[in-house]
C-alpha cells in the first residue's frame, strides 16, 4: 500500500520548513503591530512561494539527472494496514503534541456555532475531493 511519494516527502520537509519561516514573519511583524490581514496574507505568500518553488526545483533535479519516482510502501496492505497507519499517527499526535500539555478538558469538549461552518466545509470539501 502506497503511502507517500518521494516528492510528497519532500513537499512535506518543504513545507515544514516554509511554515517557520511564514511563523517567524508572522510573529515578527505582530510585534510591530501592522495590519493582521496584510501579515497574514503575505506569511501565508512567503509559505506558499518556498514550497512551490522548492519542489519545482526538486523536480527539476530529478528530471536533469534521471532519477526514478520512488515511493513509501507500508508493508501491511488492505484494510488492517489502513487502520494500523491510522491508530499509529493518532499515538504520534498523542505523544508528541499532547502527552505533556495541560490543555483544559472544557477547551477540547467546548463546542461553537462558528466550529459548525468549518466541520461543514471539510464534509463537503471531503465529499467532492474523493474519487
Amino acid at each position: 500500500m502506497k503511502i507517500l511519494s518521494d516528492e510528497e516527502f519532500f513537499e512535506g520537509i518543504l513545507g515544514g520548513f516554509s511554515f517557520l519561516v511564514a511563523n517567524y514573519f508572522f510573529k515578527k511583524q505582530e510585534i510591530n503591530k501592522g495590519n493582521l490581514l496584510v501579515i497574514v496574507m503575505l506569511s501565508w505568500t512567503c509559505f506558499w512561494y518556498i514550497r512551490k518553488s522548492g519542489m519545482n526545483l526538486y523536480r527539476q533535479y530529478k528530471k536533469e539527472n534521471n532519477i526514478s519516482d520512488k515511493k513509501l510502501d507500508f508493508p501491511i496492505g488492505g484494510g488492517n494496514g489502513i487502520l494500523f497507519a491510522i491508530i499509529t499517527i493518532l499515538i504520534m499526535i498523542y505523544l508528541f503534541l499532547i502527552k505533556d500539555k495541560k490543555i483544559p478538558y472544557r477547551k477540547v469538549l467546548r463546542f461553537s456555532i462558528r466550529d459548525l461552518g468549518l466541520l461543514l466545509f471539510l464534509f463537503i470539501t471531503g465529499v467532492f475531493l474523493n474519487p
